[in-house]
C-alpha cells in the first residue's frame, strides 16, 4: 500500500503510523496495528480500492445484527458503561461519556 502511494507520501507522521498520503480528497494513514485510515470527500471511494472482502460479502438479509458477547438476559440486568474519543490535548481533546441503565428502563 505504501508502494501505490509513493509519490503521495507526507514527511509528517502521526504516532504509531507507518505512512500518511494525501491524495485528491483524501488522506490516508496506515497504522502498525495493521488499521488504515482513509479520511476526507472521497474517503469511502479510495478505500474501495483495498476492499478485497466488500466484493465477497454476502447479501444482507435484512435482519439486524447482534454482538453474540451479550448475555441473553441482557434485558433483566442493570448495565453501567463506558467509552473515550480523542486523543488528549497534545494531539486535540478527549471526551469521556458514561451512562448507567437499570434494567427496568430497557426497551426493546
Amino acid at each position: 500500500m505504501k508502494a501505490y502511494y509513493k509519490n503521495n507520501l507526507q514527511s509528517k507522521l502521526p504516532p504509531g503510523s507507518v505512512f500518511t498520503a494525501k491524495v485528491p480528497g483524501c488522506t490516508i494513514t496506515a497504522y502498525r496495528s495493521g488499521k488504515v485510515l482513509f479520511q476526507g470527500g472521497s474517503g469511502q471511494e479510495e478505500a474501495g480500492k483495498w476492499d478485497s472482502a466488500q466484493a465477497a460479502a454476502p447479501a444482507k438479509s435484512g435482519k439486524p445484527k447482534t454482538n453474540p458477547k451479550l448475555p441473553a438476559n441482557i434485558a433483566d440486568m442493570s448495565i453501567l458503561g463506558s467509552d473515550e474519543v480523542g486523543t488528549g490535548d497534545f494531539f486535540g481533546p478527549i471526551t469521556v461519556v458514561a451512562a448507567y441503565v437499570k434494567k427496568n428502563r430497557f426497551r426493546f
